[in-house]
């Protein structure tokens, strides 16, 4: 059998909970810690840079590959600072949907903020420690799609949005 089908098999047979794989780099989940704040009543709404000031310094327009890509080896540990309690259930379906994004190869990232609506309510925003670097955060929105900024150990914002045009989410990402 081949090398590839094998982890992949090693995969699916552990049901995607100790780590994810792709063809490029693989994102271990089960070395991330991830724990939970006790959380405010409403969201902490973080202040990003406007698209302007962000074109101005430099950021590009291009695509920089799938999420998992930009932080396999990167994220030791996040602290759910805020979960929206109309969309998860507990701390194991929180625990789910993180790993589902941080694995998923459906997931364009970029540099300046790919869609053209406003940023609403967050559904989780959690403190991201790296390996490497300062501390960051991770701020994911439901509505209209599913989208996130993620701030990186260099202080690098990224930007993901799951690509609906190549597949519906997956169920694991549908919250209630």
């Amino acid at each position: 059998m081949k090398p590839k089908f094998l982890l992949g098999l090693a995969f699916v047979l552990s049901g995607g909970l100790l780590g994810c794989y792709n063809l490029n780099r693989q994102v271990n989940v089960a070395d991330i810690k991830v724990t939970f704040a006790q959380p405010p009543p409403t969201p902490p709404l973080p202040q990003f840079p406007s698209a302007a000031e962000l074109f101005a310094s430099g950021e590009d327009t291009t695509q920089h590959g799938v999420f998992t890509n930009i932080v396999a080896g990167r994220i030791s540990a996040l602290v759910v600072t805020w979960a929206d309690p109309k969309c998860f259930k507990g701390e194991r379906q929180i625990q789910d949907f993180i790993s589902a994004l941080l694995c998923s190869t459906n997931t364009p990232t970029a540099r300046l903020r790919q869609w053209s609506w406003g940023n609403g309510m967050p559904c989780l925003v959690a403190t991201v420690e790296h390996t490497a670097g300062k501390q960051g955060q991770w701020v994911v929105w439901r509505y209209p799609n599913l989208y996130w900024a993620y701030q990186d150990g260099n202080g690098k914002l990224w930007w993901g949005i799951w690509d609906s045009s190549k597949s519906p989410k997956p169920e694991s990402l549908n919250t209630p």
